[in-house]
C-alpha cells in the first residue's frame, strides 16, 4: 500500500528568488518547501499548487527539499498544496500540506505615470501608468483609483504598463494607486491644470462685505471636474 510515511512533513517554506521574498506576478519565481523528505524517491512524483494553481515545475531538490516554480498570479496568502503520487500505484496519493505555510505575489508599484503634471482638467489626456506587479492573468484586473475612484476607461497592457483615458478633474497632487488581487500600490501625485478666468460677465464690482448678490458668466477653460464657487 502506498500510504503517507508517518515522518513525512514539511517544516519550513522559502522563496529564494526573487531575494525579496515575494513572489513575480509573471510567474517564474523559485519556492523551496523543506522538510523532512529522505523516504522519498525517483518513483514519488510530486504536484504543488499555489492558491489552487500548479506550479511551472515541481522536482525533489534533494533529500529535503521540494522545488517549485510559482505559476502567474496576484494577492496574498496562498497556501502551498503538495499532492504525491506513484505511477505504479495510479489509484493510491497523499498529500503535504501545511495551513501555515503561505506565499505571497508582490504588491503593485507605479513608478510613474505619464504625463503626470498640467494634465486637461477635461479628462481629454490619455495617460500611461508605468511600474512593475500588475499581473497578467485575464481573470485578475488591474484596477486604477483616482482619487479613491475607480476608473473605468483604463486597459492593462503588461504586467508593468497600465493606460487611462482620466475623468474630468481639478487639483494638484491628486492620489494614483493600482489595486491587483486586493493589494494596493501606494499612491503617487498627479496634477491637473488650474482653471483659467478669461472675462466676467456682466462686469462684476465687489461690495466691501464681499457679498455678490447679482448673477454673472465666468468665461474661461480649465472648469470641468469641479466646482466654480
Amino acid at each position: 500500500a502506498f500510504d503517507r510515511p508517518v515522518e513525512a512533513s514539511f517544516t519550513s517554506v522559502r522563496v529564494v528568488d526573487p531575494p525579496s521574498g515575494l513572489l513575480d506576478t509573471v510567474g517564474g519565481s523559485t519556492i523551496w518547501l523543506d522538510g523532512n523528505l529522505a523516504w522519498m524517491s525517483a518513483f514519488e512524483l510530486p504536484v504543488v499548487t499555489v492558491g489552487g494553481r500548479r506550479c511551472r515545475s515541481d522536482r525533489w531538490a534533494d533529500v529535503q527539499v521540494l522545488e517549485c516554480v510559482a505559476p502567474p498570479g496576484e494577492g496574498a496568502g496562498f497556501a502551498l498544496e503538495v499532492t504525491v503520487t506513484n505511477p505504479f500505484l495510479p489509484t493510491s496519493s497523499f498529500q503535504l500540506n501545511d495551513s501555515s505555510m503561505r506565499v505571497s505575489y508582490a504588491p503593485p508599484v507605479v513608478q510613474f505615470v505619464l504625463p503626470d503634471a498640467d494634465l486637461p482638467a477635461d479628462g481629454s489626456q490619455p495617460v500611461r501608468v508605468l511600474g512593475r506587479y500588475f499581473g497578467v492573468r485575464a481573470d485578475a484586473a488591474a484596477e486604477v483609483f483616482l482619487n479613491g475612484t475607480l476608473l473605468t476607461g483604463c486597459t492593462r497592457l503588461s504586467d508593468a504598463e497600465v493606460r487611462c483615458l482620466l475623468p474630468p478633474t481639478q487639483g494638484a497632487n491628486v492620489p494614483l494607486r493600482v489595486r491587483v488581487g486586493a493589494q494596493e500600490s501606494d499612491p503617487v501625485p498627479i496634477s491637473f491644470r488650474s482653471p483659467v478666468v478669461t472675462r466676467v460677465e456682466p462686469p462684476v464690482v465687489l461690495p466691501a462685505n464681499g457679498s455678490v448678490t447679482q448673477s454673472f458668466l465666468l468665461h474661461g477653460s480649465g472648469f470641468e471636474g469641479g466646482l466654480v464657487g
